[in-house]
């Protein structure tokens, strides 16, 4: 005879009364099921010795013996005191089964019965397989479903509807020899599991991870092994000519936006390189190997991933309302050849599709950073280009990256709208380069630029604060809200640097201190209205200007100018006779900061203004009309 443990009372059981006290004394009554007919149960796993009917607890509550049940019986059971008043009844009880062990490969040959349960043994497919009647969901990897070879059965894994690993289907971690198995691994996984969850581990692929199925969350572990602190599981690719991860579909859905990949959520991953990388020649850039690729997808978010060593770390292109959010690139390899470049954030904008390359595109919180000063082709932080459309970037950061953010209108097709980027509290922390590029810009291009700060370390190449070009007649700029510009070394570095460029606003909370060139202005530039306050504390030796002005026409300036004594040479200075149609107001300039004192707040192609009035551009006083108009002209 075949028995089964009880789940009630059947080993190590306590009962207790309704007031929670042992049942001491009571009385646990056995019949068979719906009926009030006795029937045994036996003290051990043999079926040879028969409790007695009723079962007589001890003083703390407990059965005697151990409780087993007749296997092709259910009972009732009826729990008493020790005064015979029933407690509750318990109906319709079966003794438990005990688990049958197999291995995926062996399980399609377990004998199937609707109900029965199998444990699976293989390590990381470990698991709970029930019986089911009818036929099975597909599954090559057998990772949830497996085909019985009795007809009409499968056995089905026992979860939750909802997390899946991808160890179910076959991924093996920490070794690059399971690389090919791991990438289709992860593909099952991810076509049944509303959530991929990673282990704390290492996974090798040979090929690029695909996360190219909607309403999906793909987990990582946070890991905390040397630079990888504050990243996630990693994703290390053998495959120098592919890229490690993939968000969307490979191509872009026919029908628009409405079809593009929608909901896909990944966090905690990391992606590097396990082979070292070819850079593209100069002029194919975006052709690079992408550690992170994010394209033709909506309403998806990348949360708290990495990109270590990379050509290109992250690179989007049809993103449209997407967000990412505490992600970060690192990069301090060099992989050789004439264009080993370098490029943290890439939202691509050429060629345009939709209103722009990625409408509705957010950065939060990111990070791009250098170490070991390696030599690289242009490496910069975030770059923008083409018909970049509605980027809202907020507390970036850059971190010895000598461009910290470039942006460029080259190769926008000129047919959509407002090309609008919103730089809202970046930090570009210790620059050797541009801290900001702006490029041009087409006639409905607009940037504005608020808060944060730009720390340049000049290197003797011109270093530049933020740089504004490239879109005359076409085109603004705001730079507002408190930005700080600041410098402390080099002899030909710029805070602010205007050429060739419409529509520049700078409010009067910008600060400029300690370049050597604090505001620059230059090539027929347009529309300039410059409030900032210029400070040089540090350096200067009065050899250089805090404005200088060569070719431009309807600009103001309003500045405040301040710093040590005789750091500047002149306050304003302009040199060339084509500067028109200009406002200049020296007001707030402190005299001790210049070199000459007073006479030399604004400077005229080499004549000293010294009052206010109209004067031409050659520095001749004038009439209302003439080029310059200059007031607030004091001691």
């Amino acid at each position: 005879m075949t028995v089964n443990l009880s789940p009630l009372a059947g080993a190590g059981w306590q009962f207790f009364d309704s007031n929670g006290d042992p049942l001491s004394g009571g009385l646990l009554y056995t019949y068979a099921a719906g009926t009030t007919t006795p029937v045994t149960t036996y003290t051990s796993s043999s079926g040879v010795t028969a409790n007695t009917n009723p079962i007589i607890l001890n003083s703390a509550g407990r059965p005697p013996s151990q409780v087993w049940l007749n296997s092709t019986d259910t009972y009732k059971f009826v729990l008493a005191n020790s005064s015979n008043v029933t407690i509750w009844t318990m109906d319709n009880i079966a003794g438990i089964s005990a688990f049958v062990t197999t291995t995926i490969a062996n399980l399609p040959s377990v004998s199937a019965s609707a109900g029965s349960v199998v444990f699976v043994t293989n390590t990381g497919r470990e698991g709970q397989f029930i019986c089911r009647a009818g036929t099975a969901p597909s599954d090559p990897q057998q990772g949830i479903y497996v085909v019985s070879n009795t007809p009409n059965f499968y056995w089905e894994r026992v979860w939750d509807n909802i997390n899946g690993y991808p160890e179910w289907f076959g991924a093996v971690s920490n070794t690059s020899a399971a690389a090919a198995a791991n990438v289709t691994a992860i593909h099952a996984c991810l076509a049944l599991c509303p959530v991929v969850n990673f282990r704390r581990a290492d996974y090798w692929v040979n090929a690029t991870l695909k996360f190219n199925v909607q309403y999906r969350t793909i987990r990582g572990c946070v890991l905390s092994n040397g630079y990888d602190t504050g990243t996630g599981t990693r994703i290390i690719s053998v495959n120098a000519a592919a890229n490690i991860i993939q968000v969307g579909p490979d191509t872009a859905p026919v029908g628009g936006t409405s079809f593009y990949y929608r909901n896909i959520t990944v966090e905690n991953l990391s992606a590097q390189y396990g082979v070292t990388p070819t850079p593209p020649s100069s002029g194919n850039e975006s052709s690079a190997v992408k550690n992170w690729l994010v394209q033709y997808v909506v309403n998806c978010q990348i949360n708290n991933c990495a990109a270590w060593e990379p050509i290109i770390g992250f690179y989007f292109y049809g993103a449209v309302y997407t967000k990412v959010d505490d992600c970060l690139v690192f990069r301090s390899a060099v992989f050789g050849g004439t264009n080993d470049f370098f490029r943290g954030f890439w939202p691509q904008g050429a060629p345009a599709i939709l209103a722009g390359g990625n409408p509705s595109l957010y950065l939060n919180r990111c990070n791009v950073s250098m170490g070991g000063a390696p030599a690289l082709v242009e490496p910069t932080g975030l770059f923008a280009n083409g018909d970049f459309a509605d980027i809202f970037v907020d507390d970036f950061e850059t971190s010895t990256v000598p461009n910290g953010i470039w942006v460029t209108g080259v190769g926008a097709s000129g047919t959509y709208g407002k090309l609008d980027l919103h730089l809202r509290n970046v930090v570009i922390d210790q620059c050797n380069g541009t801290g900001i590029l702006i490029n041009a810009l087409n006639n409905a291009g607009m940037v504005t630029i608020t808060g944060g700060y730009i720390q340049i370390n000049d290197t003797g190449v011109g270093s530049k604060g933020i740089w504004v070009t490239g879109s005359s007649g076409a085109g603004s700029v705001s730079i507002d809200g408190g930005t700080q510009i600041i410098s402390q070394v080099g002899t030909s570095n710029i805070g602010v640097y205007v050429s060739g460029q419409s529509n520049i606003s700078i409010d009067n909370t910008i600060i400029v201190e300690d370049f050597f060139y604090p505001i620059s202005i230059d090539g027929a530039s347009e529309q300039c209205d410059i409030a900032a306050t210029i400070t040089n504390p540090n350096t200067g030796n009065g050899t250089s200007a805090a404005v200088s002005i060569n070719n431009a026409t309807r600009l103001r300036i309003a500045c405040k100018v301040d710093g040590g004594s005789a750091k500047f040479a002149q306050g304003i200075l302009s040199v060339s006779t084509t500067t028109s149609n200009a406002s200049f107001d020296p007001t707030l300039f402190n005299p001790a900061a210049i070199s000459g004192g007073a006479g030399n707040k604004v400077v005229v192609n080499s004549i000293q203004i010294t009052s206010p009035g109209y004067y031409t551009t050659a520095g001749a006083s004038g009439t209302s009309g003439a080029g310059i108009f200059v007031t607030g002209i004091t001691a």
